[in-house]
């Protein structure tokens, strides 16, 4: 039981010695280098109901089925689906054109295109 003390005893001052060398050789007015990967991350505060909100005043166009003759537009509008085809009036606009990688609409005042992809708010 005296060896196991001793063999401790001799560890621990080692270690002890092991931190003071470390410390008597780094400078204290340089500054540290250090890993900008162990920093913590800026976490951005959402409000979820704004969010939400947000998500409902918002039209996606997520595709187009083309077809030369009757193409179609698959358009996400809040949580909703939507299939349009030309001349379909939602939210007030007007489908005026479906061309294979957008959407042409008019509102009362302008003409809006809307690529696929795109996010448009209402």
């Amino acid at each position: 039981m005296k060896t196991f003390k001793k063999i401790l005893g001799v560890g621990i001052f080692l270690i002890f010695a092991i931190c003071i060398q470390i410390q008597a050789i780094r400078d204290p007015f340089e500054p540290v280098e250090f890993d900008s990967a162990l920093l913590p991350v800026e976490k951005k505060i959402v409000d979820k109901k704004t969010e939400k909100m947000d998500q409902q005043f918002k039209i996606k166009l997520s595709g187009i089925v083309w077809d030369s003759l009757r193409p179609y537009a698959l358009l996400k509008i809040g949580n909703h689906k939507k299939i349009i085809q030309e001349g379909t009036v939602f939210n007030n606009k007007k489908v005026l054109s479906i061309k294979e990688d957008h959407i042409v609409l008019k509102t009362n005042l302008k003409e809006i295109i809307l690529e696929v992809g795109q996010y448009l708010r209402l």
